[in-house]
């Protein structure tokens, strides 16, 4: 079930032009900038429990293996009998659904891990990194910041994963047989048996990430190769992306009229305008926390950080902070010729300056 926004929605208006312009939702350190109004996005539009609202139901028929074989959406309003949080999801998970209330959670997460294991032989490509949590206390110039890593919840992370996976690439298709134009990811490209699986490790992330071209925002279908999808087309964030919400009212024209809102030339002329605005607003979502992130580093200068090498090529081998999800290059001198991927070391920050994106290694040796 996905929220529908769409259903009365007034394209061209004042409130439509502005929520283009911001084009997505950015969730930063200092605060969430949502790209509808709080009243609308996370209030009206929201599949919240006991409130009835519009929705586009996306039936899937699944063989034994969790291979599609028929996709069925439908417009409704449907009324949520509760939302589940990740933890509690989690925890249901873990104890197996004794409680009977959890069954489908249980049943989806099983599908999910059918899912996942069908990607992985049609050839994905998985990272799984920490996730840092930036948090800031204080203000101006008293404003301190805090690193954590978040706790994870991988199952039910993963049972999301998969579902928001299969309604995209579902609807995708269906989309194709069916005529109807959306705006698709696409990464059409071969990569290796080496590139392909899950990686954890961050040498191996880093090998990968290099084969890995960025997604492209098309009209037409085409492979996204990370995902092991034949097209992907977002739909299952309208409230949060606008490619999402555009491709939701796509969907919920031709359901009803049976033709789409907008023709095929019509949709691409939005794609320059709407692919230079999601790459400046892209530079936010990176660069913001990457702020905040030597700003801490800053404010504990001179303290050890552990660090991994990452590529060992060149006078400036790279290492990553896996714990903060950091970059840095450093004098090959440093650590002498012994580097090689996968290396643990120690490093001391000398200069940083957030503003500029300046960050040196004062010092750097082999963990013990």
């Amino acid at each position: 079930a996905l929220a529908r926004p769409t259903l009365a929605w007034d394209f061209g208006s004042p409130l439509d032009r502005e929520v283009f312009s911001r084009v997505t939702s950015l969730y930063l350190p200092e605060g969430d900038a949502h790209m509808m109004p709080e009243l609308l996005g996370t209030g009206q539009f929201s599949l919240t429990a006991g409130s009835p609202k519009p929705a586009l139901i996306a039936e899937f028929l699944l063989d034994a293996r969790g291979e599609i074989v028929e996709t069925r959406p439908r417009l409704t309003w449907v009324s949520i009998a509760r939302n589940v949080a990740y933890e509690d999801a989690q925890a249901a998970l873990d104890a197996q659904c004794a409680n009977e209330s959890d069954e489908q959670i249980c049943l989806a997460g099983a599908l999910a891990k059918e899912l996942f294991a069908r990607r992985l032989e049609r050839g994905a490509v998985v990272i799984q990194r920490p996730e840092p949590s930036v948090r800031l206390s204080g203000e101006g110039a008293d404003t301190r910041v805090d690193i954590a890593l978040k706790p994870g919840s991988p199952d039910a992370e993963l049972l999301v994963s998969e579902f928001m996976i299969l309604a995209n690439c579902g609807l995708a298709r269906w989309a194709a047989e069916h005529g109807v134009p959306l705006l698709h990811r696409t990464q059409n490209i071969a990569l290796p048996p080496s590139a392909t699986g899950v990686f954890s490790d961050p040498a191996d992330i880093t090998r990968v990430v290099k084969l890995l071209a960025p997604p492209a925002l098309e009209c037409q279908p085409k492979r996204h190769a990370a995902l092991a999808c034949e097209a992907y087309a977002t739909i299952t964030s309208p409230i949060r992306r606008y490619t999402d919400f555009l491709n939701m009212a796509q969907v919920q024209s031709h359901l009803a009229t049976g033709a789409p809102r907008l023709d095929l030339a019509a949709l691409e002329a939005i794609v320059p305008h709407l692919s230079a605005r999601i790459q400046e607003v892209g530079q936010i979502q990176r660069f913001r926390p990457r702020y905040w992130k030597l700003l801490y580093l800053a404010q504990h200068r001179k303290e050890p950080f552990p660090a991994v090498v990452v590529e060992d090529t060149g006078p400036y081998p790279t290492l990553s902070l896996p714990d903060i999800q950091i970059t840095v290059r450093l004098p090959r001198n440093m650590l002498g010729e012994k580097l090689y991927p996968g290396m643990p070391v120690e490093v001391v920050f000398g200069r940083i300056d957030p503003l500029t994106n300046e960050l040196k290694v004062l010092e750097a040796r082999e963990a013990e």
